[in-house]
């Protein structure tokens, strides 16, 4: 990679942005990190000291019914949105984190089916953008998801701590 003014820049290159140190705070469901991070800018070096979640890569789906004009949702609490006062469920499109060996395709497909019953038949790739790249690792990889009719809903298997409940909107 190069900066600006063509000068090679990246981790493994000297004058790259690069983490001088890492320290493991808490390691559970995910790992909490403090980085220290130094980057050259304009000639100058600057370091920063950051915290950092890492649990991994999600899926995400935009599941819809071109027919009917619809896209499906799930409403829940999260525990996120309840630490700063909201206590509403969310509204949300199918999604979670990816299984060891797991594809992204595969992951929204398993998402969609567990949260909402129904099964996806055409999907197209969106992209795959750091979800909040300040202080979180995880890459959402998107997806547009055609709703197969032709397969009847199944009965939704959230996990054993999801109070989920399917909206379906016009689009």
């Amino acid at each position: 990679m190069t900066d600006a003014n063509g000068r090679r820049v990246g981790p493994d290159h000297p004058s790259g942005p690069r983490i001088l140190t890492r320290e493991t705070v808490h390691a559970g469901w995910g790992r909490f990190e403090t980085l220290t991070v130094e980057t050259e800018v304009a000639g100058r070096m600057l370091r920063s000291r950051r915290e950092v979640f890492d649990h991994g890569d999600g899926a995400a789906v935009l599941a819809y019914d071109p027919g009917a004009r619809t896209a499906v949702f799930v409403a829940q609490i999260r525990a996120g949105s309840l630490a700063i006062g909201h206590a509403e469920p969310i509204l949300e499109v199918p999604a979670g984190l990816l299984d060891p060996g797991e594809t992204a395709e595969a992951c929204a497909r398993r998402e969609t089916l567990e949260e909402t019953g129904l099964t996806l038949g055409k999907v197209e790739v969106l992209g795959a953008p750091f979800a909040s790249p300040g202080s979180l690792t995880e890459r959402v990889h998107l997806f547009l998801g055609v709703i197969d009719r032709s397969i009847a809903p199944a009965r939704p298997r959230p996990e054993h701590d999801e109070a989920i409940t399917i909206v379906e909107l016009p689009l």
